[in-house]
């Protein structure tokens, strides 16, 4: 048994078609910005941070040298009484290890993340890549069949009203 259906515009219809044409439209836009935006982080941790942490721990690895060196010249030209002059060169070097500790630590970090990252990006593209799919294949399909359907609207409403108009009652 059919079931009637209670419409009463076919603008509406064809104006939810319109948003919905809109919609694809911005959603497809915003897809492809947050595919960009993942690909620009993945680039910003492989690229700049995968760049500078190693310069970084270079530069600390030399700084600890050069401390290390300027203590032990604090430390032979000082007699027993003014060894507690080298504070400052301690203090030096301690502070030039521990930068060259943070180095390291954010060096494996990159290292780590960055292989992290990359898996996680790759499944978010295949997903944004599915949801771009439907949005294009069968999101259009059903714009399709709303076209059908304000056809079929149009073409009763016609029927209707030519049988009305033959109507001699």
């Amino acid at each position: 048994m059919a079931k009637s259906a209670n419409i009463t515009s076919i603008e509406t219809v064809t104006q939810t078609k319109n948003a919905l044409q809109a919609y694809s439209t911005d959603m497809i836009d915003a897809l492809m910005m947050l595919e960009l935006e993942s690909r620009r982080i993945l680039e910003w941790i492989e690229n700049d941070r995968g760049r500078y942490w190693p310069v970084e721990e270079r530069k600390a690895s030399d700084q600890v040298i050069e401390t290390r060196m300027a203590l032990e010249r604090c430390e032979i030209t000082a007699s027993e009484d003014t060894r507690k002059s080298c504070i400052d060169e301690k203090k030096q070097f301690e502070k030039a290890k521990r930068r060259l500790r943070l180095c390291e630590q954010k060096l494996q970090a990159v290292k780590r993340y960055k292989m992290e990252l990359r898996k996680e990006v790759e499944e978010f593209q295949v997903g944004l890549a599915k949801m771009t799919g439907y949005l294009e294949n069968d999101f259009l399909r059903s714009l399709a069949a709303l076209d059908r359907l304000t056809a079929a609207l149009d073409k009763y409403i016609q029927t209707s009203s030519e049988g009305l108009a033959n109507d001699p009652t």
